[in-house]
């Protein structure tokens, strides 16, 4: 903020309303309202799950094209986790499936509910991104998986 916007000017307001004084002034003056800056988001470590699925809640295509497919992948000797991807069509569009014991390696964050969001997969060669840095799907982007 420049000087010039730091001190209202003398008005013949009554000295009651002095806030609204200086936010008529900041307002008129050219300066507006203070710009609020978003808050970073939270960080989060992303964790890498290298195991075998359990499962994968294949649901029908109009299921579908309303929520993302999970899939429960047990790491090596460890406790089973529910990984939530992305919607079947955009799966199925990079040529993937999931079926019981097919290899995978996710990685992704875990949300409030100790599910791990996947932002990438990968199964055999077939390696597909799913969500940004900032965990915003790629599926709606124009680009959608290509990095």
């Amino acid at each position: 903020m420049s000087s010039s916007c730091t001190k209202p000017p003398k008005s013949g307001l009554p000295r009651s309303r002095p806030e609204a004084a200086l936010v008529a002034w900041l307002i008129f003056a050219g300066c507006g309202p203070p710009t609020i800056l978003p808050l970073p988001p939270p960080s989060r470590e992303i964790v890498t799950v290298d195991g075998t699925v359990l499962g994968a809640d294949n649901a029908s295509p109009e299921t579908q094209l309303n929520q993302n497919l999970k899939i429960t992948v047990r790491p090596g000797d460890g406790n089973p986790i529910v990984v939530e991807l992305a919607p079947g069509w955009y799966l199925a569009e990079h040529g993937l499936r999931f079926s019981r014991d097919d290899r995978v390696t996710v990685e992704g964050t875990e949300n409030e509910k100790q599910v791990l969001v996947a932002k990438r997969v990968q199964k055999g060669q077939t390696r597909v991104r799913l969500r940004t840095d900032l965990g915003e799907p790629v599926w709606e982007s124009p680009d959608a998986g290509t990095k």
